[in-house]
């Protein structure tokens, strides 16, 4: 499809230069045409009347200018070969020319072609892949739904405990579809850039601390210790963006952070970047791996190779969207069997 489309491209590049240069071809050979007639008439005129100069008595010659005459014809067959040999040599010189720069244009043109096709080819085939992922993570839930609940209506013995369980059961697989589409609905929103920024300053130790209070709960099941380390220094960016993407690296790192673990945040500012780093001593991320992680439905376990989690693999790929939207730069270092540490940099 892209090839083909490519190919169209250049067509329309070559047809769009081939016009522009045939038309000023035209107009410098007729330039060149009226140029060269000028200067063969003035040599011919030169070289007739040194001719009659010598021919003349020495006493007419001197006032050879002085006489209405018409010593020679410039359209005299000699004047006649020489123009249209001219001509001719400049038309062969104007059509090699014409030819060596549609060669090298036509290159250049399917090179320009490739160039400005690749990100609308990237961006489809993200889109598909996006659509194949989503309808998978949807299909498999939906489908669990359907076969408990139909397979239940048909048992005529089940109890009134056992209705409620698979209810349950099926609240939860609901909760995650919910959770599914308000993530897919916030992706879309940063992809395409509809939030509006919200600037005001904030201070890196309230930050820093409000990330522990919200998550404590959930480190404390696993008996992980959060340690904060940043100063009282102010700086301007959208909080609540800002949260939300420390938030799901803060999640990421106590998923993936074995029990009696530790993570720490260390929020500092170096030469007017606000830099923000949550280090987590769990189980890492190989360098193969490690690429693919902001990846949409890239599930991270695969990479870790632990406990399977009930995640749809989207939380970084929003992080790695809010960073863009905030202008930030992400970086990642982690080493198998000792932690990660994910680092954003805002300016």
């Amino acid at each position: 499809m892209f090839k083909s489309a490519r190919l169209k491209l250049t067509l329309w590049y070559f047809l769009t230069i081939s016009f522009i240069l045939l038309l000023f071809s035209a107009l410098i050979y007729r330039a060149g045409s009226m140029l060269l007639f000028d200067n063969l008439s003035r040599l011919e005129f030169n070289i007739t009347t040194q001719e009659l100069s010598v021919s003349l008595p020495s006493h007419l010659s001197k006032n050879l200018d002085d006489l209405d005459v018409q010593p020679f014809n410039f359209q005299s067959e000699e004047f006649t070969q020489s123009f249209n040999s001219a001509k001719k040599s400049l038309l062969l010189s104007l059509a090699f020319i014409d030819l060596g720069i549609l060669a090298i244009s036509t290159f250049l043109a399917y090179i320009l072609a490739g160039k400005t096709l690749a990100p609308i080819e990237k961006s489809l085939k993200a889109q598909k892949r996006f659509t194949a992922d989503a309808a998978h993570e949807l299909r498999t839930p939906l489908t669990a739904i359907k076969t408990t609940l139909e397979v239940n209506l048909k048992d005529k013995k089940i109890n009134k405990e056992q209705a409620i369980s698979i209810l349950k059961d099926n609240l939860k697989d609901i909760e995650g579809l919910e959770k599914l589409s308000n993530d897919l609905l916030l992706l879309s929103k940063t992809e395409n850039h509809r939030q509006m920024l919200n600037y005001q300053s904030i201070a890196l130790d309230e930050l820093s601390d409000e990330l522990i209070n919200k998550f404590k709960a959930i480190a404390k099941n696993k008996n992980i210790k959060i340690i904060g380390n940043a100063r009282h220094v102010l700086f301007k960016t959208d909080y609540d963006k800002l949260l939300q993407l420390l938030s799901i690296f803060l999640d990421n790192a106590i998923k993936y952070t074995p029990k009696d673990g530790k993570i720490s945040l260390i929020f500092f500012m170096e030469k007017k970047k606000a830099v923000f780093q949550i280090k987590d001593s769990g189980v890492g991320i190989s360098k193969e791996k490690l690429p693919l992680i902001f990846d949409r439905f890239y599930k991270i376990e695969a990479s870790r190779n632990k406990n399977e989690s009930k995640g749809f693999g989207l939380g970084l790929s929003i992080a790695s969207e809010i960073a863009d939207l905030l202008n930030g730069e992400l970086s990642v270092a982690s080493q198998l069997g000792k932690g990660s540490t994910f680092c954003l940099r805002l300016s």
